[in-house]
This record gives structure tokens, C-alpha cells and sequence, in this order.
């Protein structure tokens, strides 16, 4: 790859390399020593960055890296990002998916964060309705992360379940509390940074609107098994060669998130339960009482005893 999480695209390099024949059997000769001596299997590229103008180039350079790889039974990958949506029809740039498609032994394309792609008649649906007509579908993947996503602007970080629930803040007590007589009522509630919060999918995860500590408003999407399925049940209806789930061993995970690869594998649903605030009282020996609230509702009433 010629980019750094976070960073920026090396297009320098890219461009003095596609530019170059020599320089570019240089990079083949470097890879395939590069397999040879650590027994890898093969090469993904992820390029990011070609210009309509390296179209051909670029397509030349993957045609020839896969036929080196291919003659030392090696395989090749290509990640690719979505087409950007340039009036009727969908701009690739400097990305011709036919012939990386004919090349490669894999493609894989980068979805969208948002669970609400997902839904019939979607932003994912339309991606791969098209995507299929440009490159074997026994050579798609899918490529979703597995994390929670948080977006601003135009960029998209993948951020743990923790982070993602962190502007729900402390507990607080929403009156006061310094003496209170048995019978009482009190309320409690977090002490939160987040606007709103919208259940997605049967609730079965949730997009909340988030004041940033810099003041601006931030949308997160909760990362979740049952919103893993979801989008994996859309690799399985039409019917690609597989799926490929970035950051599945992160701990930042929410819990089963494996068992959403199993269901894919098998074809079997997630059981899947809305996400809940769950509260509890004790006094340092035992509870005295529980309940759990929809994360839509996360504030507790309390009698005191």
C-alpha cells in the first residue's frame, strides 16, 4: 500500500512507479523475492490514489504482477474503493475493475460504514448491483470492519465500542442529593456529550449524533454481531466468492461479533438483542435493585429504602 492509517497517500512514489516500465518490474522483482523469502502465499495491493490519466498503467502493471505471481503459484489481491457517483454513471478514476478483475484472483471493495446502507434499495445494494457487472462475483469480497465508526466530514475512523460509548458520560444524579429520607424518589441519568439516538435495523445497533470535545457534532454508528450479520447477509444473497472483516480481532469488539462470520458461513440468523443501559444499586454488600432502559432511554428511578 502506499498510504499510512491516518495519513495521507504517498502519490509521489505511485506515480514515479507507474510512469517507470523498469521501475515497475524493479517492484515485481521485489515482491516475488519478498514471498519467497517469508513463504507468503501472495501480494495484496492497495493502491490508492490513480489518476484517470494512470489508468492504463496501472491495469498494465497489476496485468503483469499477477502473470509473475501466477507462473510461481502465488496469488493477487486488489483492493479497490467504491466508485465516486459522477451523474449517470459511476466514476472509477484511474481504476479500470474489468481488467483488475481479470487480473486479480480476488477483489476486494470497501463498503460503507453506515449500517443505513444496508437497507433494501441501499447505497450497498447499488454497489454491488453494479460492482457484479464489472468483475466476477466468484471474485468479489465485501470488505466491512467489525468496529464501531465514527464519521466527520468526509472521513470515516473506525474507533472501538468503547470510545463509541464514552460520550454517554458518567452517572449523575439529576436532583439533589445530599440528605434524603427513606421513600424518596430519585433520578439518575449520564452526564452526556450525545444529541440523539437512533436505532437502526430493529435496534439492533444505533446511530447517535455527538458533540466533540471540539465543539463540533460527530456521527457514530454502534458496532455490533447483529449489524455485522447484516451487512454480511448482503454478500450471501448475491451470492460472492466471500467476505473479508477488517479489525475482527481488535478488543475493541462488541461481544460475538465471531458469531456473525459463523451465521455468514452458515447461513444461519444472529440472535440479536436491542442495546440496553443496565442499572444497578447496592450498598457496597449486596444489590439492592436492577433494570435495565433502552439506550433511547438511558435515565433510573430509585426509591430510596
Amino acid at each position: 500500500r502506499n498510504w499510512a492509517p491516518g495519513g495521507s497517500v504517498n502519490r509521489g512514489l505511485l506515480a514515479d512507479m507507474l510512469a517507470a516500465p523498469d521501475l515497475q518490474q524493479v517492484h515485481i522483482a521485489n515482491l516475488l523475492q519478498l514471498c519467497a523469502e517469508r513463504g507468503f502465499a501472495g501480494v495484496e495491493l492497495d493502491y490508492r490514489g490513480v489518476t484517470a490519466e494512470e489508468k492504463d498503467a496501472y491495469s498494465g502493471f497489476v496485468g503483469a504482477l499477477a502473470q509473475a505471481l501466477h507462473a510461481q503459484n502465488l496469488r493477487l489481491n486488489i483492493v479497490l474503493d467504491p466508485p465516486a457517483a459522477s451523474g449517470a454513471a459511476p466514476d472509477t478514476g484511474g481504476y479500470d475493475w474489468p481488467a483488475l478483475g481479470a487480473a486479480a484472483d480476488v477483489v476486494k471493495v470497501r463498503f460503507p460504514a453506515d449500517p443505513a446502507a444496508y437497507t433494501g434499495g441501499g447505497e450497498a445494494e447499488r454497489l454491488l448491483a453494479w460492482a457484479k457487472s464489472q468483475v466476477p462475483r466468484a471474485k468479489l469480497r465485501m470488505l466491512v470492519s467489525s468496529l464501531s465508526a465514527e464519521a466527520s466530514g468526509d472521513s470515516v475512523a473506525y474507533i472501538p465500542l468503547e470510545q463509541a460509548l464514552a460520550p454517554f458520560g458518567p452517572v449523575r444524579a439529576l436532583q439533589d442529593v445530599s440528605g434524603v429520607q427513606p421513600g424518596s424518589q430519585l433520578e439518575f441519568g449520564l452526564d452526556s456529550r450525545v444529541l440523539s439516538v437512533t436505532p437502526l435495523d430493529g435496534d439492533t445497533t444505533y446511530r447517535l449524533e455527538v458533540q466533540a470535545e471540539d465543539g463540533q457534532t460527530r456521527t457514530v454508528w454502534l458496532g455490533t454481531a447483529a449489524s455485522l450479520a447484516a451487512k454480511l447477509r448482503w454478500a450471501a444473497d448475491y451470492r460472492l466468492g466471500g467476505v473479508a472483516v477488517e479489525d475482527l480481532l481488535h478488543p475493541g469488539n462488541a461481544q460475538r461479533v465471531l458469531d456473525a462470520l459463523v451465521s455468514y458461513r452458515d447461513a444461519t440468523p444472529v440472535p440479536s438483542a436491542p442495546l440496553t443501559v443496565d442499572w444497578s444499586v447496592d450498598d457496597g454488600s449486596q444489590v439492592l435493585a436492577q433494570e435495565s432502559k433502552p439506550l433511547t432511554e438511558p435515565t433510573y428511578r430509585w426509591v430510596v429504602l
